[in-house]
């Protein structure tokens, strides 16, 4: 009996030392990911060398957080895409190696490709695609777009997103027939569609531009660019529009919540260890 007891003892001694271990990988983890996190939210994205015409980046944005929305909605929605506009050159060198997502902007997506195992073609075709994703990286944070300086529409437009909804109000990134623009509407009702890549500003919402083709033209007109271009444009908003990339939003969330769940669980770990001895 004597015996039995000893080796029920050793076994639940050794599940304690199990747990242990287990509680100080979690807790280490968590913390090493969110020091990761922390980081990567004071550390800017290198400047592209074909952003260097731009005007300075912490200029730009310094002047996008002195703006206020009680100039008028209209004035502000303004003000924002002109300034995203010059902050951010249209420019996607593909074979710039300063495009590539940094580890520490979002350490989750960097690590996906390899969690997943190649063993079909409908997985390899998924790691391919983040791998593309990663290799031509568009960030959510207006900061870390403008700092990097280049972008095309899709860049301009999720800027202009993350300002907008910062400051309070209910913005969205929609993906119409190539090309991306924003939409944001204003407390007074009122719905703006902002192409910061043209630096145009239209005082109205997609449904309207789907069906007033030739209103949109006429704004992309007295915004300076050609007939053709402004046609071509004005065609564009015809078609139906949808959000655009909401899984990486979704990853960037998870970058904090892995973390914090990683800590929790350690932390609980070790109180139970605790209770046991």
């Amino acid at each position: 009996m004597t015996d039995q007891r000893k080796k029920i003892k050793r076994n639940q001694s050794n599940i304690l030392q199990f747990y242990k271990y287990i509680a100080a990988v979690c807790i280490l983890a968590g913390v090493v990911l969110m020091g990761i996190n922390v980081v990567g939210s004071m550390i800017s994205p290198p400047r592209h060398p074909n952003a260097n015409q731009q005007p300075p980046a912490r200029e730009v944005i310094k002047q996008l957080e002195q703006l206020t929305p009680t100039v008028g909605d209209g004035a502000f929605a303004k003000q924002v895409t002109t300034l995203i506009f010059k902050g951010i050159k249209h420019s996607w060198p593909i074979n710039s190696s300063q495009l590539q997502l940094p580890f520490y902007k979002n350490w989750l997506l960097k690590i996906i490709p390899f969690l997943l195992p190649p063993i079909s073609n409908g997985i390899r075709n998924k790691r391919e695609k983040i791998k593309k994703v990663i290799r031509y990286y568009e960030y959510l944070d207006y900061k870390d777009a403008i700092f990097r300086g280049v972008g095309l529409c899709s860049q301009h437009a999720m800027a202009v997103t993350n300002f907008m909804i910062r400051h309070g109000f209910h913005s969205e990134t929609i993906l119409l027939n190539g090309h991306v623009v924003n939409q944001t509407s204003f407390p007074d009702g009122n719905t703006y569609l902002l192409d910061a890549d043209y630096g145009v500003t239209m005082p109205f919402n997609l449904e309207f531009a789907k069906k007033h083709s030739q209103a949109v033209e006429q704004i992309y007109e007295n915004a300076h660019y050609s007939k053709s271009i402004a046609y071509r444009i004005s065609q564009i908003y015809t078609h139906r529009g949808k959000p655009y990339r909401k899984v990486i939003r979704n990853l960037v969330f998870l970058n904090w919540i892995i973390p914090l769940l990683s800590l929790l669980f350690g932390t609980c770990l070790v109180i139970t260890i605790k209770k046991a001895q």
